[in-house]
């Protein structure tokens, strides 16, 4: 998740989205959020965050010198937040999946017996 959120807010700080493409930015940001909330499992979800970064590589240049506004930063947060939250969910559900298929750990061997006192005859 933190992987997720760096470049979420590296990639909102690049955009700076303010004018310009603006629109654009916030339109690919709502998408790659839709994608990732609408996947089954973790795979789909960071081929939706990689399509967005490629975005972000590709208009890189275009963008840089906007300015963000205090609304489209609150704005691209909630996205942003959206976002994270989608991961998240999949990424537990792939945990608990994981906990669900490893097998159960067998229980301890019990202690063993003292040896016998020696009888006398």
């Amino acid at each position: 998740m933190k992987k997720l959120a760096l470049f979420l807010s590296l990639s909102a700080f690049t955009l700076g989205c303010g004018g310009g493409g603006a629109e654009e930015a916030m339109s690919k940001m709502k998408t790659a959020r839709d994608k990732i909330c609408k996947c089954a499992d973790v795979e789909c979800a960071k081929k939706a965050k990689d399509e967005f970064r490629e975005w972000v590589k590709a208009n890189r240049d275009k963008l840089k010198d906007s300015k963000p506004s205090e609304s489209f930063k609150k704005s691209y947060k909630a996205v942003e937040d959206e976002a994270d939250a989608c991961m998240d969910k999949l990424r537990d559900a792939a945990e608990a999946k994981a906990k669900d298929a490893a097998p159960p750990t067998p229980p301890a061997e019990p202690p063993a017996a003292p040896p016998a006192a020696p009888t006398n005859p």
